[in-house]
């Protein structure tokens, strides 16, 4: 179960399309979808309907939203990939070194807490990045 949390801590990939769009929203891109919010979805007043409500208007979006959409699957598929890739590398060492937590970012707190610790294989599959010292 504390992979599953995992999982989502990594990359987001079972948190759903809201997840993606909020991701959107936070670096701007979203902007390229800003009229076809207002056009298509104008009481969509949270991200996750607001997602929702694009998904099913795919046929009817701007092409520039299209693209934007389509960026944020590829990257939203990735981190997917990503995380499959360290749940299977890194599960000896966390449940050697972190058998005792179980919420995701605990878990992931963790494996980087014991960073010497870890197997060079899991070591070099962890995410890379802001918190990290990879």
């Amino acid at each position: 179960m504390a992979w599953m949390a995992f999982l989502v801590v990594l990359g987001g990939s079972v948190a759903g399309s809201g997840w993606a769009w909020a991701q959107a929203q936070a670096t701007g891109v979203a902007a390229e979808c800003a009229q076809d919010v207002m056009q298509l979805c104008p009481n969509a007043k949270t991200p996750q309907a607001r997602a929702l409500c694009l998904k099913s208007q795919e046929a009817n979006l701007s092409p520039a939203c299209k693209q934007v959409r389509t960026k944020v699957q590829e990257t939203k598929a990735n981190a997917q990939t990503k995380s499959m890739e360290v749940k299977e590398v890194c599960k000896a060492d966390a449940e050697t070194l972190c058998k005792d937590h179980k919420v995701g970012s605990g878990l992931l707190v963790c494996l980087k807490a014991h960073e010497a610790e870890l197997s060079a294989a899991c070591k070099a599959a962890l995410p890379k990045g802001k918190g990290t010292t990879n």
